[in-house]
């Protein structure tokens, strides 16, 4: 992720040393968000009206089952909001307009 001039580690005899030249904390963590599958999703759904399942998994390496499965995780949180993500061959995420944009708005 990032080249040796940024981020160096060394291991020898005396231990474990990490180097770093400018990179934050904020730039490894949304580098760790967004690969993450579970950000893809919250993503892609509301960013467009519907998602093309097929698709999407081909761009992101993965199997349907393990799609339905990341998204029935996403809606056990997601239900304490008020809306949840549908899933067949399209994703779409449904709920509360007004909730739905506050939460983008925090997602984002």
């Amino acid at each position: 992720m990032y080249s040796k001039k940024e981020l160096n580690l060394f291991i020898d005899k005396q231990g474990i040393f990490l180097e770093n030249k400018g990179v934050t904390l904020t730039k490894i963590k949304n580098y760790l968000l967004t690969s993450d599958l579970s950000y893809q999703i919250l993503y892609a759904v509301l960013t467009q009206d519907k998602v093309d399942t097929y698709y999407f998994c081909l761009t992101h390496g993965t199997s349907h089952s393990t799609l339905r499965r990341k998204i029935r995780s996403i809606n056990s949180e997601l239900s304490k909001y008020g809306f949840h993500i549908i899933c067949a061959n399209n994703f779409a995420i449904k709920g509360d307009e007004k909730k739905l944009r506050n939460f983008f708005s925090v997602f984002l």
